[in-house]
């Protein structure tokens, strides 16, 4: 009898509990977008979503004795957001071999360098970006576009040029596995996802796991001593050779 009471009073404390508790803790930027109707509480996109986009054109080189990677690359980025954006960021997914860069896993210290990606030139809608206007911070880069703002429904071009060394020693995900054979990944900076959430992506590159990236169409062609040939990972096309 006393077992029954027991049970029968646990069961009427849980039932108060769960009365008592309404509703369930939704984090504030989810409850703002649901507001916003650009997200729907039954997981769906909302009338209002959005996503921006970045159509990228690419050339890369790597000179196998080096180990040097070379880059250029235009990117078209179309704002879909409500937002005016007064600033872009870049996801340099190499710079986890920078100096000071927080990384998942351990590194040889000769893989670590002052520079990690070195940007060689970086321009929007055709005018150079000054050094001032542009800031590092962990695998990202900033660049201050505050004088000339992307506002909603238009598309900004930027054009960079860049170069870094691939690491010598095992690496996460990739490696220069002999002499002659290369796995490349996350090698071209890449613009960062901004969306209705969080803005501007701020978790940086780990190399312990993949990350978002803007919703892309991407073009490459890729320059290759002879003997040499290259091919993508993944659903891709051959890309041209020459």
């Amino acid at each position: 009898m006393f077992r029954l009471f027991l049970t029968t009073f646990c069961a009427l404390i849980a039932l108060s509990s769960l009365g008592a508790q309404t509703t369930l803790f939704v984090p504030r930027n989810y409850l703002k977008s649901y507001e916003r109707g650009t997200r729907s509480w039954d997981g769906k996109p909302g009338p209002n979503y959005w996503q921006n986009r970045a159509s990228y054109n690419i050339a890369a080189s790597i000179e196998p004795k080096t180990r040097r990677l070379s880059g250029e690359e235009t990117v078209s980025y179309t704002n879909n957001s409500p937002d005016t954006l007064k600033s872009i960021r870049f996801k340099l997914q190499h710079d986890r071999y920078r100096k000071g860069v927080q990384r998942a896993f351990d590194v040889s210290a000769s893989d670590v360098s002052d520079e990690g990606t070195r940007i060689e030139s970086l321009m929007v809608n055709g005018k150079k970006v000054n050094p001032k206007d542009q800031s590092r911070t962990g695998t990202f880069l900033d660049v201050s576009i505050k004088d000339t703002p992307l506002p909603p429904k238009t598309t900004a071009t930027f054009s960079v040029q860049w170069s870094y060394t691939l690491p010598a020693s095992k690496a996460a995900r990739e490696c220069v596995c002999d002499s002659t054979t290369f796995f490349v990944p996350y090698w071209y900076p890449q613009i960062a996802v901004y969306d209705d959430l969080n803005g501007w992506a701020s978790h940086p590159t780990l190399a312990s796991r993949n990350s978002t990236m803007t919703l892309p169409t991407t073009m490459l062609r890729s320059k290759c001593r002879q003997g040499f040939r290259s091919g993508p990972r993944g659903n891709g096309k051959m890309p041209r050779t020459y």
